[in-house]
């Protein structure tokens, strides 16, 4: 159940649109300019995009809805990340 007003969940939502933007502008591009692609695992990036979504979630539907978000992901994703590290030669 939504625990926020709608202005507060446009607030939210425009919060996360606007974390978005800044992400992969600034940061990703950055990182894409200054570290060899064989250094990186484009999943850390995705990982964190994730877990800003999951505490989005939190600030509308609560802390509860946020740890079960963080769950789910992490079940599906932990396989995931450990390919791309390996397909980018981080661990080995």
């Amino acid at each position: 159940m939504i625990q926020t007003t709608p202005l507060q969940t446009f607030a939210v939502l425009a919060a996360l649109a606007a974390f978005s933007i800044f992400y992969n502008d600034i940061f990703v591009d950055n990182l894409a300019r200054h570290l060899p692609a064989k250094y990186r695992a484009t999943s850390f990036e995705v990982v964190f995009g994730v877990f800003v979504t999951c505490v989005g979630i939190g600030a509308i539907l609560g802390i509860q809805a946020m740890f079960v978000c963080l769950l789910c992901f992490a079940a599906s994703g932990l396989r995931m990340i450990w390919g791309d590290v390996r397909r980018t030669e981080v661990l080995g």
